[in-house]
């Protein structure tokens, strides 16, 4: 179970870093991980806000 956790942490982690860094839309990296794009939206969302919600104090 530990594993599967930390594969799905490590993915969420590659589809942000990518979004962030080549700036391709969220559509196209949905596509090369074979996700759809609301998941891949809601990845993203999630983990910025979790990471933005430190520095801004958000809950």
């Amino acid at each position: 179970m530990r594993k599967k956790i930390l594969g799905i942490v490590f993915i969420a982690e590659e589809i942000v870093r990518k979004l962030l860094s080549t700036g391709d839309q969220q559509r196209s990296v949905a596509a090369s991980y074979r996700l759809g794009h609301s998941t891949t939206n809601a990845i993203f969302n999630e983990t910025c806000q979790e990471m933005l919600a430190s520095h801004y104090e958000l809950t």
